[in-house]
């Protein structure tokens, strides 16, 4: 593979690219070939995406036809490509970038059984294959399990108000990615100091905030809300998972503590905590 580092003309920090080339695990088990022998379509003006989708869908058992019962498509190309491209008979499953969920609702009205977020993985195309064939099969299409693909988003946290303060962008981007993939709205503070002065300005159902930081840290902007009578959730973000940071989290007033860098299931096990009815009724009286 290859490292490519790239200064940035401010001097404030670089940027590092690599590509690298890995081959897929042999993995001959039975559950490991769901779509065994079953042939999928896939119509795609990228040769890229069409060569992934091939490489799932032959890693699951199936291959890849010019015609099948199922069939994928992808919504890059003109405005009424994947409209055009859907096959007048059979299931089609609608290819999407993660920017582009608000189009499934479009989709699902013009006909299409189902939809998939690119990059494909493995276990969510072939459950997607197989339920689009189920009724065709008499057979029950195999549950979604959560966590199967964390960038699809979660109904029950779809318009939460989120506040990340975090001072690090690179933190600051995979935590607003994650929490935007869980369906929140997500704003963002440098410091604990302009997170007072925006807090101040909004609401938020719940607040993310880095210990660590410039002008004011997270406990002393914790301390300081919570003089000031606002009993938003806080959830503090540090890099050290040991027992006293947890004790000091929760003496600044903070309500959680999950470690860094973040994870998908435990962040979504805090929201599914800290933006419950009950607390949302709390925040709204303080």
């Amino acid at each position: 593979g290859t490292v490519v580092v790239e200064d940035r003309p401010d001097g404030a920090g670089a940027r590092f690219r690599f590509e690298a080339a890995f081959p897929i695990a042999p993995d001959a088990s039975p559950r490991a070939r769901p779509l065994d022998r079953l042939a999928v379509a896939i119509r795609t003006p990228d040769p890229f995406v069409r060569r992934a989708a091939a490489d799932q869908i032959e890693a699951s058992g199936g291959r890849a036809a010019r015609q099948a019962a199922v069939t994928l498509v992808d919504h890059a190309g003109a405005d009424d490509g994947a409209l055009a491209n859907r096959p007048a008979q059979g299931q089609s499953i609608i290819l999407l970038r993660p920017s582009e969920r608000d189009l499934i609702s479009r989709y699902r009205a013009a006909g299409f059984c189902g939809y998939l977020i690119k990059p494909l993985r493995r276990t969510s195309l072939a459950e997607q294959v197989l339920g689009a064939l189920a009724p065709r099969r008499g057979v029950t299409a195999p549950p979604v399990r959560s966590g199967d693909d964390d960038r699809v988003a979660h109904v029950a946290f779809k318009g939460g108000r989120v506040l990340l303060v975090e001072d690090n962008p690179v933190g600051a981007l995979l935590a607003k990615t994650l929490l935007r993939r869980e369906g929140c709205v997500v704003q963002t503070a440098a410091d604990g100091q302009e997170a007072l002065e925006t807090m101040k300005a909004a609401r938020f159902d719940l607040v993310f905030m880095d210990m660590r930081m410039p002008r004011l840290d997270g406990p002393g902007a914790a301390r300081a809300l919570r003089a000031r009578g606002d009993q938003t959730p806080i959830i503090a973000l540090t890099a050290n998972a040991f027992a006293e940071d947890r004790v000091a989290c929760l003496a600044a007033g903070m309500d959680d503590h999950l470690s860094k860098p973040l994870e998908a299931d435990a962040l979504r096990s805090a929201l599914a905590r800290w933006t419950n009815a009950a607390n949302r009724a709390k925040v709204a009286a303080s």
